[in-house]
């Protein structure tokens, strides 16, 4: 079974990205969100995820960019996660991951970030694109 058998015309293309910095601490914080609508499938062609250290935190602590997903059958997820950098500026840590099996309508796809540290700044980044179609009806 190729994904010819999961999806049929229609495609469109989407991406989402964020990029900034962010003092310390921050919370949990969701960035963008993808729901795939109703009558659609989708494959998730790229997920990247980023953080460098802009300037020391006292101390650092569990620090992230990452993607979860919500789906319909699997339930939460993490994903692709970029974790903890050092404490010196220019510490960082990249992710990244290709295509996906097909995600169905009502699925959700997240880019998050957190920083649990006492101070500091930190650079986040992420990116996340997707391939729509109507999905096939057999």
């Amino acid at each position: 079974m190729g994904y010819q058998d999961f999806f049929d015309r229609e495609g469109r293309a989407l991406a989402f990205a964020f990029w900034d910095t962010g003092s310390a601490p921050a919370g949990l914080t969701v960035r963008f969100t993808y729901t795939v609508p109703a009558g659609k499938a989708a494959l998730i062609t790229l997920r990247t995820a980023s953080i460098m250290c802009r300037t020391a935190a006292a101390p650092r602590a569990f620090a992230a960019a990452y993607h979860r997903s919500n789906l319909s059958v699997g339930g939460l997820r993490e994903g692709v996660a970029a974790q903890g950098p050092g404490n010196v500026a220019g510490d960082n840590a990249n992710m990244a991951a290709g295509v996906s099996g097909p995600i169905k309508a009502g699925d959700i796809l997240e880019g998050v970030t957190l920083d649990s540290s006492t101070g500091g700044f930190l650079a986040y980044g992420l990116g996340l694109e997707v391939l729509e179609f109507d999905r096939k009806i057999t």
